[in-house]
């Protein structure tokens, strides 16, 4: 049955053409009037669902800052009392209210179609002069939207008969949007900047080289170019209640307050400690809400030796209530620690009275450099540092240090240690030898 809803009056162009909305003319191929309208994925709710003839759609709904109204020319002078036939046609989607028609010196009645269907036919009557070029709107305040969020363009044809718009034939005037009036997308514009924070040599790779560096940023942010499910600029709420951060990599630097997310970029700024796991390869923190702290950054005190590491970030987002779609996951590399200079391990080291142990290093470089040896123990060892622990190699010199010179060992006589040298590797070898006094053997480990 024909519907003969009268919804337009006759307003004059003045009234519209300023407007503060945002009307997508379909009568242009620019990329950047495509998708007019983007909605948050994560903001739908199951509440939103609707079954129109045994079809289930999502409705979205139009706001100040997501007007779904459409434009293009009606492409043919009319005079008063002239009739004309107008289809407005939706791909994927339907009509979840009445469409308007607003067109100076015109009325528009709906004639078929509207509410709950995918296409809508207006007679337009003539109250006036219509020049060629007169550009009706359309003014669509609500959409259902397939369930698999399918994206919708329009299309409009103008005709001289109901019969010729009924049918989509013998249009003077047919037009297809160059893309989607609307798509759904995420809400969510999340990105990783993996930085690099160095332990400095100098320090015994105790400190860093800038202590108001990040590790790296994770950045919880809302793509604000989408809308919510009622046309208002997306927020973080809209989305998710909590977000759960979960990083992994080296974690063994523990102390009160070492790991944390702050709010600053010098890490100065309000901060959220992260709680190291029992294994101390990963570190974690809810918030109560997704405004997280984007700054990893890891505080040292200086009593410990700062391990090199990379560290990745998981961000596992609360839905809000009722939410269709989750947020998704999100993963990705959110920095490294390195150390500058020259760094080399030594697996062993013994001043065990029955051999003579020494270390020895080159620099082969054209200046001096210095050195600092720390040392990792067995359970129940202490190993004290040596007078000859640190120290400066000499440019283009051997340097022989007796492992006697370099540790004092208790509880056992054999232990770890790491060299740490202010130079490039290229400058720097190294290597031990220990000498068996009872028969005299040698033997000699190259390090580097």
């Amino acid at each position: 049955m024909v519907s003969k809803k009268i919804l337009g009056v006759a307003i004059a162009a003045a009234m519209f053409s300023g407007s503060a909305f945002a009307v997508t003319n379909i009568d242009t191929t620019a990329a950047s009037a495509y998708p007019a309208e983007k909605y948050a994925k994560e903001t739908i709710l199951s509440s939103d669902k609707t079954t129109v003839s045994g079809v289930d759609y999502y409705t979205i709904t139009s706001g100040a800052d997501a007007d779904l109204d459409v434009s293009a020319p009606i492409s043919k002078a009319m005079v008063t009392n002239d009739v004309a036939y107008v289809r407005v046609s939706l791909s994927k989607g339907i009509f979840k209210a009445d469409p308007s028609w607003t067109l100076a010196n015109t009325t528009g009645a709906i004639q078929q179609g509207g509410n709950g269907f995918s296409y809508v036919i207006f007679k337009v009557t003539a109250t006036g002069a219509v020049t060629q070029t007169a550009t009706p709107v359309i003014g669509i305040t609500s959409l259902g939207l397939t369930t698999s969020l399918d994206p919708v363009s329009v299309t409009f044809s103008a005709h001289e008969t109901f019969t010729g718009a009924s049918t989509s034939k013998d249009a003077w005037y047919t037009k297809t949007s160059a893309a989607e009036l609307v798509s759904v997308v995420s809400g969510l514009k999340q990105s990783f900047a993996a930085g690099t924070a160095t332990a400095d040599v100098e320090q015994a790779f105790k400190k860093f080289t800038n202590t108001t560096t990040p590790v790296g940023k994770i950045d919880l942010t809302v793509d604000t170019s989408t809308v919510n499910r009622v046309g208002v600029t997306t927020t973080l709420a809209d989305i998710a209640s909590a977000a759960a951060v979960k990083i992994t990599g080296d974690f063994t630097l523990t102390a009160a307050n070492t790991y944390t997310l702050n709010a600053a970029a010098d890490c100065s700024g309000a901060s959220t400690n992260l709680t190291v796991d029992t294994s101390k390869t990963f570190a974690t923190s809810t918030f109560a809400t997704v405004t997280a702290r984007p700054y990893f950054c890891i505080v040292s005190d200086g009593s410990k030796v700062i391990p090199e590491s990379s560290y990745s970030a998981t961000v596992t987002y609360t839905a809000v209530t009722n939410a269709v779609w989750a947020p998704a996951v999100f993963s990705g590399k959110v920095g490294d620690v390195v150390r500058n200079g020259t760094t080399i391990q030594v697996p062993y080291i013994t001043t065990f009275e029955g051999y003579t142990q020494r270390l020895v290093l080159v620099n082969r470089g054209a200046a001096d450099v210095t050195y600092a040896v720390t040392f990792t123990p067995e359970t129940g060892v202490t190993a004290a540092a040596g007078a000859k622990a640190t120290g400066t190699l000499k440019a283009n010199s051997t340097t022989i240090i007796p492992s006697v010179d370099l540790v004092t060992l208790t509880g056992a006589s054999r232990t770890a240690a790491t060299v740490a040298i202010v130079s490039a590797q290229a400058n720097i070898d190294a290597a031990t030898t220990i000498v068996n006094a009872g028969d005299k053997s040698t033997d000699t480990v190259k390090l580097k």
